[in-house]
């Protein structure tokens, strides 16, 4: 992303926006995501809309010469009449 819209919560809002499709639109219950424990921009992202740290593998992803762990998290829906 150019550096001029950093700062700006773009990223959040373009991610509220995409959970919300995922939820109402496509009814889904639950939302994955998959990602470097070192991101910690990511991290705050999917703290802050309600996602839960459910696991972390080490080492399991190759990418550009090296082992990298993934971290997955997931955000569960149960609204009523809806599980």
């Amino acid at each position: 992303m150019n550096t001029y819209y950093w700062g700006k919560s773009i990223t959040q809002e373009a991610f509220s926006e995409i959970i919300r499709f995922g939820l109402q639109d496509m009814r889904l219950k639950t939302i994955e995501a998959k990602m470097s424990p070192n991101n910690q921009g990511e991290v705050n992202i999917l703290s802050q809309t309600g996602f839960i740290k459910e696991a972390h593998y080490k080492n399991r992803i190759y990418h550009r010469e090296q082992f990298l762990d993934i971290a997955v998290y997931t955000l569960h829906i149960f609204w009523q009449g809806r599980n």
